[in-house]
């Protein structure tokens, strides 16, 4: 008989994920990239013509396939460092994105159409690190449109570097409510919130949903003993109690720690069943293999950030079965180009799933309407175009952007099953699996 389980598990903007290098990146262990036409680049300046209002350089020279020239967006992605692991699924999205723009003849100017061009440049999952190379982006290259990173604290240390030089810092993996709090003239996201709405208040949301004979009593909460990791955890408590849930053991540990076993024993120890952490990739591999040490299994277990990534899935096989992660779209939703996004995504990582796929891609949907719209690549200018604007048929839905430049987009939870990512929120929360005992399967 198949049991319905809840694995819930919160991982949001450092969320993150340690491998240096991936498959999935080109020139990997660089810092700096930059991808055109196939495959897709990244850069983090905006070229237009003398003809187009334009705070980047100009580059006119005719590109290839036509072009009038190149314009030339930054991107910071974390290629090292514990968040690499995103990072490479991040930039795949990225430039899969860029890739078809120009496949579909670019960015549509008035006095022509110009190839997008990105520059990827190494965040190395490092607050500093953004704040430094977003300066060198703008000071030194002359980019002042920026596409961002993960998690939350480092993209509001980019984008108030990009503040203070008038660019436009455009991002996901950003929580709305928290950058809404910014007040930053020159950042637009695209993301969720931490509080209601968010990934926070997902796990019981499919808790509600479950048979109430069945459903799991006692509820932990392991985060990391940082900002992000406070405001996830206290979202979580709140949550519990608004949706009737017992939170009975909270634990927060220091990242990277290696050891984790006298957090977990807490955990077995409180009889906890429905166990939700915050943790990279790196850590969510280890706490998972602990827990199978200490014979731990409770009926829900999941997380958000480091438990999503394909890495996690790889380095665990089947121990990564019934565990929950959050997300961020599913070629399940129904959302345009779902099935062609998840197909590239296949073919480049032998079948392999992925639940960043269509945000990233959207957000650079986003930003090349938006300069159409503008008629110019002046940063502030195309930020206004997308402050209170509507951008229909992204690989996203339909987004409408508020007077901060945020959009707001519903979270997803899914389950690894047989390494494949099964859609359990929404709409198929019945349909979640309980965590079997390690000596069961």
């Amino acid at each position: 008989m198949r049991k319905k389980t809840l694995v819930v598990v919160l991982s949001l903007a450092v969320l993150v994920m340690g491998l240096a290098c991936l498959a999935v990146l080109s020139g990997c262990g660089e810092e700096e990239t930059t991808t055109t036409a196939a495959p897709p680049s990244t850069t983090a300046t905006t070229q237009a013509s003398s003809t187009t209002a334009s705070t980047g350089a100009t580059t006119e020279t005719t590109a290839a396939g036509g072009f009038k020239g190149k314009i030339t967006v930054g991107a910071l992605i974390n290629m090292t460092g514990p968040f690499a692991m995103n990072g490479a699924e991040i930039r795949f999205s990225y430039e899969l994105a860029v890739k078809d723009i120009n496949e579909a003849g670019g960015i549509k100017l008035p006095d022509g159409n110009y190839e997008l061009v990105m520059r990827a440049v190494d965040s190395k999952s490092s607050d500093t690190e953004a704040s430094a190379a977003a300066e060198k982006l703008i000071k030194v290259e002359g980019l002042k449109i920026i596409l961002g990173a993960e998690p939350t604290p480092l993209n509001l240390a980019a984008a108030t570097v990009a503040n203070k030089y008038n660019a436009l810092y455009l991002t996901d993996y950003t929580w709305t409510d928290v950058a809404r709090q910014q007040n930053l003239s020159s950042l637009a996201v695209l993301f969720f919130p931490a509080g209601k709405g968010g990934p926070g208040e997902t796990p019981f949301l499919i808790w509600d949903k479950l048979p109430a004979d069945s459903r799991p009593t006692r509820w932990g909460i392991a985060t990391q003993d940082n900002a992000d990791g406070q405001a996830i955890g206290g979202a979580l408590k709140d949550f519990a109690s608004q949706h009737g849930a017992q939170v009975v053991e909270y634990q927060s540990y220091t990242p990277d720690s290696k050891d984790y076993s006298s957090v977990i024993l807490k955990f077995k120890q409180a009889k906890v069943d429905a166990l939700i952490g915050f943790a990279t990739t790196s850590d969510a591999i280890t706490f998972t293999k602990q827990m199978k040490e200490q014979n731990y299994a409770p009926k829900i277990f999941g997380g958000m950030m480091g438990f999503w990534s394909t890495e996690y899935s790889d380095a665990l096989g089947a121990d990564a079965d019934y565990v929950l992660h959050d997300g961020f779209w599913h070629p399940d939703l129904g959302h345009p180009k779902g099935k062609e996004i998840a197909e590239a995504y296949a073919a480049a990582h032998s079948g392999k799933t992925t639940v960043v796929g269509g945000l990233p891609y959207a957000l650079v949907q986003v930003l090349a309407a938006a300069i159409e719209k503008a008629g110019t690549t002046d940063a502030q200018a195309v930020r206004n175009v997308i402050a209170n604007g509507t951008f229909p048929g992204t690989a996203m839905g339909d987004l409408q952007f508020d007077d901060h430049g945020i959009c707001e987009i519903p979270p997803t939870y899914s389950q690894w099953l047989g390494g494949k990512r099964v859609l359990i929120y929404p709409g198929h929360e019945t349909e979640l699996q309980y965590m079997k005992p390690w000596n069961e399967r």
